[in-house]
This record gives structure tokens, C-alpha cells and sequence, in this order.
């Protein structure tokens, strides 16, 4: 009688597993219940604290706009703290010096406006004055903001700076191309003074209106 392959011998028994073998498997299971039991924790504790952040970030963006933090206020700056928060500020726009940083919103695919606003307060600080079309031919582009002279009063959300470019594309000063809102680069690509620029730039309320 010829035994098929695979096949167990009338008799034969396996042999039993060794002590150590049990252990580690059972080491591993309970590593493996734990892990889990912590991702999920991580998920939970994730969860609570989105929930959290966007609670805070809504009653920031309603909240009736406070002064925009002065140069004492600077060092202490976070994300946590301030970003999103609804601020005002006054002072005369520098328009010789607006740069233009490629974007994408919910309107499609464009730029944002960025002016230097030299404050009453003493310093400087970038705004984000609207969003151009990518449609809008190239010569009318930094005309079709309206240009105020004089005196201005401006609200809008605080945002802190996004240095280096995006994930994709750097900034590039010394040809003139933005793909993030990196303060520091843009003030230093216009000469602007580092220890007077506001670490942040604030997103003004107003909407874009067109020139016709």
C-alpha cells in the first residue's frame, strides 16, 4: 500500500506544540489587541480633538474682529492660538509692492492679491486682498482690485505664514512666481523690513469686485 503524498499515516500524531511557541503566540495576540485598542483610542482622542479645532476656529471667524496682534505680540503666535482669528487693522496700502500667488479655491484656479499695508501702528503687514481668475488677461490683473489711496480700515482672518511653496512646486523670488503665501519671502523679495513685518497676513473680508 503506497501512502499518497500529504496524506497521514494510520498512528502518526502530530507533535505538540513547544511551551516557547505557545508563549510567543499568545505575546503576539496581545500585542496585536493592544495595538489595536490604541488605534482606536488615537482615532477617538483624533476625532474629539478636529471636533474641537473647528468649534474653536467658527467662533473665531464669527467673533467681531480685535485688533490685529502688535509687535509685542509677535513671539507668542500660534497656530492653536491665533490662526483664523477676526482681526482689524488701519493703515495706507503700498500697491507698488503687490505680488501675485498662484492659487486654487472654490472659485476655480487663479491668484491671490497680496499688498503690504504699512499700519498706524508701525508696522507692516501682508493682506490678502481677493482672488483673480487665471482667465483674466495677464495686463489687467493688478487693476482689477480697486486701488484705495489714503486711509483704510481693514478686517478680515489672521493666517500665518506657508513658507517654502507647496508640497509640489517651490516659490520661486527671483522669477516673480508664488505658489504659497511665505510672508517673509515675499517681504525680503521687496525689501521690506523683517523686524516690522508681521509674522502673519490677514485674509480681508471683503469680496473681490472687478473693475469694469
Amino acid at each position: 500500500f503506497r501512502v499518497g503524498q500529504g496524506a497521514q499515516v494510520e498512528g502518526d500524531t502530530p507533535a505538540p506544540r513547544s511551551a516557547l511557541t505557545l508563549a510567543v503566540m499568545a505575546l503576539a495576540a496581545c500585542l496585536m489587541f493592544s495595538g489595536f485598542v490604541a488605534l482606536g483610542n488615537w482615532q477617538l482622542e483624533r476625532r474629539v480633538w478636529k471636533l474641537d479645532l473647528i468649534e474653536r476656529v467658527n467662533q473665531r471667524v464669527h467673533a467681531a474682529p480685535e485688533a490685529a496682534p502688535a509687535q509685542a505680540a509677535w513671539p507668542n503666535i500660534t497656530v492653536a492660538n491665533d490662526e483664523y482669528r477676526h482681526v482689524r487693522v488701519s493703515g495706507h496700502y503700498n500697491h507698488a509692492d503687490t505680488v501675485l500667488v498662484r492659487a486654487s479655491s472654490y472659485e476655480g484656479y487663479g491668484y491671490w492679491m497680496l499688498t503690504p499695508l504699512q499700519t498706524t501702528l508701525g508696522f507692516s503687514v501682508l493682506v490678502n486682498r481677493g482672488f483673480l481668475p487665471a482667465d483674466l488677461p495677464h495686463q489687467k490683473r493688478y487693476q482689477s482690485l480697486p486701488r484705495p489711496q489714503g486711509r483704510v480700515v481693514i478686517t478680515g482672518l489672521l493666517r500665518l505664514s506657508e513658507p517654502e511653496g507647496t508640497f509640489l512646486r517651490a516659490n520661486k523670488p527671483e522669477q516673480g512666481r508664488w505658489y504659497s503665501r511665505d510672508v517673509q519671502a515675499i517681504a525680503a523679495s521687496k525689501g521690506l523690513s523683517g523686524d516690522s513685518l508681521a509674522p502673519y497676513f490677514i485674509d480681508a473680508d471683503a469680496g473681490l469686485h472687478l473693475e469694469k
